[in-house]
């Protein structure tokens, strides 16, 4: 809109949806080289921080897609925030740091639907560092405690998606979907005896996974 109505010129082009759009790319791909030397440094110092950007400059990838209007890059970044994020919720266990790790996973799932693996990903990192602990004590009140932390993450991951699909049809009866892929269908199968729970999300994304899934089993969407 803003475009529209500048007087044609410099500013006018400037302006353009395209250009603003890779240059939002742009930003995100340069604050993705700032996390990843911030987290290399704090892990083994400046110099391990530096040499991190600098392979990450020079990444044929990032490279490619560093100034395209895609979502490759908005989930290349947001999975390495997330990561990140978990990396320094586990150093110092906190609402604070539990709840930015809750807000970059929800993030992530609304860049793009393959940010939903990062689920299974955060719980097997966080199982892989405590089982190899030389000092791992397993005890209900430890149990109990990551248990809350985990049901943190969800909570806020799902305010967020929900926020971002502005509520659209949230708390959907399992039995009202329409699934197409074979995965879903399965679910929504096995769970036949549940067909009157409510969702806790918004229609179109679980839509969107299942339509996903489909096309990439079916290639349906492709040529």
């Amino acid at each position: 809109r803003l475009a529209r109505a500048l007087a044609p010129g410099f500013m006018s082009a400037a302006w353009q949806p395209e250009r603003i759009g890779r240059l939002a790319t742009i930003l995100l791909s340069t604050l993705i080289g700032y996390v990843l030397y911030r987290w290399a440094a704090q892990w083994y110092g400046p110099f391990s921080g530096l040499a991190a950007l600098f392979l990450y400059s020079l990444e044929p990838n990032i490279l490619a897609h560093a100034g395209l209007m895609t979502t490759d890059i908005y989930i290349a970044g947001l999975a390495a925030l997330s990561v990140y994020a978990f990396w320094r919720f586990l150093e110092h266990p906190s609402l604070g740091t539990g709840l930015v790790g809750g807000l970059v996973l929800g993030l992530s799932q609304l860049a793009k639907y393959t940010g939903v693996f990062l689920y299974p990903l955060l719980l097997l990192l966080h199982l892989g560092r405590t089982l190899g602990r030389r000092r791992f004590v397993f005890n209900a009140r430890q149990v109990a405690r990551w248990a809350g932390y985990a049901l943190l993450f969800l909570v806020i991951s799902l305010a967020v998606i929900n926020l971002g699909f502005l509520l659209n049809r949230t708390f959907t009866p399992l039995g009202d979907y329409e699934f197409r892929s074979d995965v879903f269908q399965g679910i929504q199968s096995l769970l036949s005896f549940a067909r009157g729970l409510p969702l806790p999300l918004p229609y179109p994304y679980l839509e969107g996974l299942d339509l996903v899934r489909h096309a990439d089993r079916t290639g349906e969407s492709y040529g």
